[in-house]
């Protein structure tokens, strides 16, 4: 068997193969070189040779070291060149914090954040990692949490529970006070602070009692007839006010309650001779209880009348009622009333109407010049806190509250804390 190395090619090479030109022409060039070159001349020859590729050799050597010193050039300029980025890149960001740090100063002044920097923070000699740290005192830094949480925490207000704003605004709902009025009663009752052990009840209580001294302070004074004023004179008083408001009925309360209860002699005048039946329901109930009792179809004629009465101590007079809207009939009824002397005059608002409509005859009646006010008919309302807006355009006392049908037990003398509790439904 016969190896790798032992097998030789002998197969006769083809000195034109792969080759296009003539190789005559090129052998006899060689062979005339040949023939004519003596040998010193070839070894000259080749030491010319020898020496010019050690040149080239040398020359590449030379040209691999200066391209390597170039390139370790170029990794020196280039971290050069990085080493400066980075320096810029560091004053920047420093400029941008500093400009941050001086926003939030302005921003905020109190903030513990701008506090002023340690000396070895602004030490231009900037200490070196040798130095010897010296730590703070547990306490300190204890004291220094403590005052910062001290200024970062917010200053906690009722204003900041929620429950306790929603329940006062839930119940002056309930109330009916004006959505004007809202905003003023819910700062004076927020603006104390709250006690935390509160029971649901107890909280109840506190904001009613809160409301209950801002409507307080809107109620005017109250003031009933008082005839200790007046004693040894009869004392003359008119009821005013629009149709169906219960002005009769008020005064066959007020006639009873001075007859029955303190004892009176009562004397009672109607000049309504407009309403069918008035005349006749007053003269009844005159002779049931056994008061004197006339009629006035004429204005004129109504000083002759009340100077009948001169040995009684109170007469009360009956007006027709007039509509609010109509100035010309309020009018008549003034004219009437105006040569009465010493006479006092009670406005009967009902409490069942509309507060536009109360607000409107409380303004409209002015024409007349009332003096005291009597709130008819609690019984037949729900909410009363539109009272906050009449209060505001009528300052006078209010005299009487009546609730119901029942002569004499359904008027009783107004108080401020009654109207109060009248409004918040405590009653």
């Amino acid at each position: 068997m016969t190896s790798d190395e032992d097998e030789v090619d002998n197969t006769p090479v083809d000195a034109n193969f792969g080759s296009d030109v003539p190789t005559e022409p090129m052998a006899s060039v060689e062979s005339d070189n040949f023939e004519n070159s003596t040998p010193h001349e070839s070894h000259a020859s080749r030491h010319e040779s020898g020496i010019e590729l050690e040149q080239d050799s040398m020359a590449e050597e030379n040209s691999f070291i200066s391209g390597f010193e170039a390139r370790e050039l170029d990794k020196t300029d280039d971290n050069v060149s990085k080493d400066s980025i980075l320096k810029d890149l560091s004053s920047r960001l420093e400029g941008s914090r500093q400009r941050i740090a001086d926003e939030l100063r302005d921003f905020n002044p109190s903030s513990p954040f701008h506090r002023q920097p340690d000396s070895w923070q602004t030490d231009s000699d900037q200490k070196v990692a040798t130095d010897v740290f010296e730590p703070t005192p547990i306490s300190q830094i204890n004291d220094t949490v403590s005052s910062y949480s001290e200024e970062i925490a917010p200053t906690s207000t009722t204003y900041d529970d929620p429950a306790f704003f929603g329940k006062v605004t839930t119940f002056l709902e309930k109330c009916g006070i004006p959505e004007h009025a809202k905003k003023g009663i819910l700062s004076a009752v927020i603006s104390s602070e709250v006690p935390s052990n509160l029971s649901p009840e107890q909280l109840d209580d506190l904001i009613k009692s809160r409301v209950g001294t801002c409507i307080y302070g809107r109620i005017p004074a109250s003031g009933a007839i008082d005839l200790g004023k007046t004693k040894g004179k009869t004392r003359i008083i008119a009821l005013v006010g629009p149709t169906g408001v219960g002005k009769t009925t008020t005064l066959a309360k007020l006639a009873a309650h001075f007859h029955v209860v303190e004892k009176k002699r009562v004397g009672l005048i109607t000049l309504d001779s407009y309403r069918l039946g008035a005349i006749e329901q007053l003269r009844r109930f005159a002779d049931i209880i056994g008061l004197s009792f006339k009629t006035v179809s004429e204005p004129g004629k109504i000083t002759e009348e009340i100077n009948s009465f001169d040995n009684h101590d109170v007469v009360f007079i009956d007006t027709a009622g007039r509509s609010q809207k109509d100035v010309d009939r309020i009018t008549e009824v003034r004219d009437c009333l105006a040569n009465v002397e010493d006479l006092e005059v009670h406005l009967c608002l009902s409490l069942g109407a509309s507060p536009e409509a109360l607000m409107a005859t409380a303004d409209a009646f002015r024409l007349v010049g009332y003096d005291k006010v009597i709130l008819t008919k609690k019984d037949e309302s729900y909410r009363k806190g539109f009272l906050w807006d009449l209060f505001g355009v009528m300052p006078v006392p209010v005299s009487y509250v009546t609730c119901g049908q029942e002569v004499p037990e359904d008027i009783e003398v107004a108080s401020r804390e009654k109207i109060r509790d009248m409004i918040l439904g405590v009653e």
